[in-house]
């Protein structure tokens, strides 16, 4: 009996022992790093690495350098834009890139605005034209594209009028005393200027010591050609003559 229980005494001490051995020892869980992160990028976005982000971090300086030197879209794939671009495939809640966006647009229309005050109008379209492939939504470009429009329409009406043939003007100088008498003789010459009025389609200044004179004069000039009507202006002057003006 006794011998049964000091067998028995000796198990329960060897199984508290080995128990004892268990709970003092560390257990150590694999790091965060080890984790599968191949079933990770299924599920959830894929989180930048060290390399991405020094890559950001050199694209970004790259952008700055293409700005101060002027290198908003050109030359290919050494352009601010171009830059910002491959940021934003890498990262594209980037919003250093996504206002870069903006300060090429903001800088087009400032060139654009200085080309209009030079009167450079296709220069100003050319800039808003190359503001419009980077973001055609900027709010400011509506009202820039609206300026640049409205000077060069400004423009095409200038170059029509200089272009446009001076207008040429001929006197022709009437006998007062004639024309008081109502002559044959200046009847004829009133007929022969009414066909240079026609054959030019020119418009008439009538000048007469009197309206009554001026009235008279045009009834002369009119009745000439049936079908054709002149258009005449009357002043009042003691020299009589006729003014066409081409």
């Amino acid at each position: 009996m006794s011998s049964s229980l000091g067998v028995k005494v000796a198990v329960l001490m060897l199984v508290l022992l080995i128990s004892g051995c268990v709970s003092s020892r560390k257990v150590s869980l694999p790091p965060p790093s080890v984790v599968d992160r191949t079933a990770q990028s299924k599920n959830l976005p894929a989180q930048l690495t060290d390399k991405n982000i020094q890559r950001i971090l050199t694209l970004l300086g790259e952008a700055d350098q293409a700005m101060a030197d002027k290198r908003l879209t050109t030359p290919e794939h050494f352009n601010a834009w171009s830059f910002y671009r491959r940021v934003l495939k890498l990262q594209p809640e980037n919003e250093e890139a996504r206002q870069g966006f903006d300060r090429i647009v903001e800088r087009y229309i400032a060139w654009s605005q200085g080309a209009l005050q030079q009167g450079k109008v296709s220069t100003a379209s050319h800039y808003l034209q190359r503001a419009t492939l980077v973001n055609p939504d900027h709010p400011a470009l509506a009202k820039a594209k609206a300026k640049a429009k409205a000077k060069a329409k400004t423009k095409t009406k200038q170059q029509q009028v200089q272009s446009a043939p001076q207008s040429s003007e001929k006197v022709i100088l009437l006998d007062a005393a004639a024309v008081k008498a109502r002559s044959s003789s200046v009847r004829q010459e009133l007929g022969s200027v009414a066909d240079i009025v026609k054959t030019n389609d020119a418009r008439v200044v009538i000048e007469a010591p009197s309206d009554r004179a001026g009235r008279w004069i045009y009834k002369q000039l009119n009745q000439r050609h049936e079908n054709y009507r002149i258009r005449a202006n009357l002043r009042i002057k003691a020299q009589p003559a006729i003014r066409l003006l081409y």
